[in-house]
C-alpha cells in the first residue's frame, strides 16, 4: 500500500502491445523467485526438446553406417518428426485443458525419452518409431510452456521471457551438434541418445513436485473430442491472430531454409570447405539465439511487438536478396557477418512472435491458440524444404533460390503490419487476469 492508502497502479497494455490504461494490481501477485522457476524450467524444457529434435540429424553419418543406408535419408527422418508434430497440434489444446500444461510437458518429455531409447536400439524401424515419438512430443511442448508463461509472467515482461524460452531452440540445436558427435566418438552414438533420454527423464521428475500447483487451472472432465481440430479454428477466427499466424508461417519458410541449406549454399556456390561452412552456419544459429533475447528486450521496451515483427520481415527480405549475391568473390569476413545478421533476424523473430501471440489470445486460451498456430508453423517446416528443393532444381543455385524466397518474408511483413492495424483498431483491452503465482 502507498502512503495514501491506495494499492499501487500497474501499467497495462492493449492487444496491440501499446500502453492502454492503468489499473490496480497486487504487487505481490508474482513472487520473483517463483516466476524465475517457471522461466527457468520452460527454457530448459524448450532447449532440451530442441536437442532431441536435432539429435538424430547431428549423428546422421554414424547412424547411417549402422543401419546400412545413405545419410541423405535423414531428410525422411525430419519429415517424420515434423509430420508427427503437425498431427500433435490437433490434440494439444485438449491435453493442456484436461491434464494441465505441466502434465502435458511431462508427457512430451516422456515421449522424447522413449523415442530416443527406441532409436538407440539401432534398427531402421525403431529409428522411425522413435522419430514419430519425438515429433509428437515436440508438437505439444511450445503451447504448454506458453501456457505457463502467459499465466505466471507479468505482461510487461512477456516479450523478453518468451524470447528467452525460444532462445533455447537454436542453443539446443548447437548443443546437439557439439555434444552428440563427441559422445559418439568416445562411446558410440546410441549412448548419446540414451544420455539425452536421461536428461529428459530428469526434467520430467523435477516438474512433478510443482504439478499440482501449476496445473490448478486444468479441467479434468473436459471432453477429449471437444475440439477435434484443436486450436486451429480459434487461431483462424480472430483477424489479428490470423494475420499474425500467417506472418509467422511465411517467416518460418525462410527460417527453415536458413537452418537447413546454409551449409549447402556455402559449399556448392561459394566453394567453402564443409567444416568452414559448418562454422558459418553455427554463427547463424548463435545470431538467432542472441536475436531472440535482444528482440524480446526491444519489444518490451518499445511496447510494440508487431512493429518489431514487420521490421524483421523487411530485414529478412533484404538479407535474402544479399544472400543471392554471395559467391567465391565475397570476403570470408563479409560472409560470416552476413549470416550472423541473417540468423539474428531470420531466427530471432520467433520469441517475439510467440509473446505477441499470447498477448492477442483470448483469456484462458493461450495454449489452444498456440497449438493452432503451431499447426501452420509445422506445416511450413514440413513443406519448406521440399519447396526450396523444387526451386533449386529449377534455378540451379542455392543463392538464386534464397533470392527468390525473399517473397516469403516480404509477404509476412504485410501480414504482420495488418495484424498490427487490426489489433490497434480494437482500442484498449485489459490485461488478462492472472491466477495466483506458483508455489
Amino acid at each position: 500500500m502507498s502512503a495514501t492508502g491506495r494499492a499501487p497502479r500497474a501499467v497495462v497494455y492493449n492487444r496491440a502491445g501499446d500502453e492502454a490504461h492503468p489499473r490496480v494490481t497486487s504487487p505481490n501477485r508474482h513472487p520473483q523467485d517463483r516466476v524465475a522457476a517457471v522461466i527457468a524450467l520452460a527454457s530448459a524444457v524448450q532447449g532440451m526438446l530442441a536437442v532431441c529434435t536435432a539429435a538424430l540429424p547431428a549423428l546422421a553419418p554414424a547412424i547411417a553406417r549402422t543401419l546400412g543406408v545413405d545419410a541423405s535419408l535423414i531428410g525422411l527422418q525430419a519429415s517424420l518428426v515434423y509430420g508427427s508434430a503437425l498431427a500433435a497440434t490437433f490434440a494439444t489444446g485438449t491435453l493442456i485443458r484436461r491434464l494441465g500444461a505441466t502434465r502435458t510437458v511431462q508427457v512430451a518429455l516422456g515421449l522424447n525419452a522413449a523415442g530416443l531409447c527406441a532409436a538407440a536400439t539401432g534398427t531402421l524401424w525403431t529409428v522411425a518409431a522413435g522419430s514419430v515419438a519425438i515429433g509428437l512430443g515436440l508438437g505439444i511442448t511450445t503451447p504448454a510452456t506458453a501456457h505457463w508463461l502467459a499465466r505466471f509472467v507479468p505482461m510487461t515482461r512477456q516479450n523478453v521471457v518468451f524470447s528467452l524460452k525460444q532462445a533455447g531452440v537454436p542453443l539446443g540445436g548447437m548443443a546437439a551438434s557439439l555434444a552428440g558427435p563427441a559422445i559418439a566418438v568416445t562411446a558410440g552414438w546410441p549412448w548419446a541418445l540414451l544420455f539425452y533420454a536421461a536428461v529428459c527423464l530428469a526434467l520430467l521428475v523435477a516438474l512433478q513436485p510443482r504439478r499440482e500447483r501449476w496445473d490448478d487451472d486444468r479441467v479434468p472432465d473436459a471432453p477429449w473430442l471437444g475440439q477435434p481440430l484443436g486450436g486451429i479454428p480459434i487461431a483462424w477466427a480472430d483477424p489479428a491472430v490470423r494475420s499474425l499466424v500467417i506472418a509467422g508461417a511465411l517467416f518460418n519458410v525462410m527460417h527453415v531454409a536458413l537452418t537447413a541449406f546454409t551449409v549447402n549454399l556455402l559449399v556448392k556456390d561459394a566453394g567453402y570447405a564443409l567444416v568452414v561452412a559448418g562454422v558459418v552456419s553455427g554463427m547463424a544459429q548463435f545470431g538467432g539465439a542472441a536475436g531472440r533475447v535482444m528482440l524480446g528486450f526491444a519489444a518490451d521496451r518499445m511496447r510494440d511487438s508487431l512493429t518489431i515483427l514487420w521490421v524483421a520481415g523487411a530485414l529478412m527480405t533484404l538479407m535474402c536478396l544479399l544472400t543471392g549475391t554471395v559467391g567465391a568473390h565475397w570476403p570470408p569476413s563479409a560472409v560470416a557477418a552476413l549470416f550472423l545478421v541473417f540468423g539474428f533476424i531470420g531466427i530471432g523473430w520467433n520469441g517475439v512472435f510467440h509473446g505477441q501471440l499470447a498477448r492477442l489470445s483470448p483469456h484462458g486460451s493461450v495454449g489452444m491458440v498456440s497449438s493452432g498456430a503451431g499447426f501452420f508453423l509445422f506445416l511450413t517446416a514440413l513443406a519448406g524444404p521440399s519447396l526450396f528443393a523444387a526451386l533449386y532444381a529449377a534455378l540451379g543455385s542455392y543463392t538464386s533460390t534464397f533470392a527468390v524466397l525473399a517473397v516469403a518474408p516480404l509477404a509476412g511483413l504485410a501480414f504482420a503490419r495488418r495484424a498490427q492495424l487490426v489489433a490497434r483498431t480494437r482500442g484498449p483491452s485489459p490485461r488478462h487476469p492472472m491466477p495466483r503465482a506458483p508455489r
